[in-house]
């Protein structure tokens, strides 16, 4: 995804994006999933597809992971200065698991970090959220 590289903020997202390892899989511009190959993935986790919707959101956004193995992964949700918005354990199942994130509303408008993390605190997947 490409930030414009116009405030302090949007330069915190992308310093945050910077630091996550190459294995994770990014959410692309032209839709809300991604499928990817498996094979190419360096993790013991496999996610075949990520799909977060709404975005932008306005009170709530539901998270729906397709996964190759049952695994207990980390949900983090953060703003563009790192301070954690939301954080729970989610155990998935393989095949295909929706989650719904809650009482949103309250949030500013902007743009959000949504994680999914191994519990050794790992970054499996990463992508921007807008509020509107």
């Amino acid at each position: 995804m490409d930030y414009q590289q116009t405030g302090s903020k949007t330069n915190k997202m992308t310093q945050l994006q910077s630091k996550v390892p190459g294995m994770i899989c990014r959410l692309g511009q032209t839709g809300n999933e991604q499928n990817f190959n498996p094979e190419n993935m360096q993790t013991e986790t496999l996610f075949t597809k990520v799909n977060l919707r709404p975005n932008p959101f306005h009170t709530s956004i539901t998270l729906e992971v397709t996964s190759g193995q049952n695994k207990q992964v980390i949900v983090r949700m953060m703003d563009t200065e790192g301070q954690i918005i939301k954080l729970f354990g989610w155990y998935l199942l393989k095949g295909t698991n929706v989650t719904t994130v809650t009482e949103l509303m309250m949030l500013q408008g902007g743009e959000y970090l949504v994680d999914i993390l191994d519990n050794n605190g790992s970054i499996l997947f990463t992508t921007a959220l807008k509020k509107a």
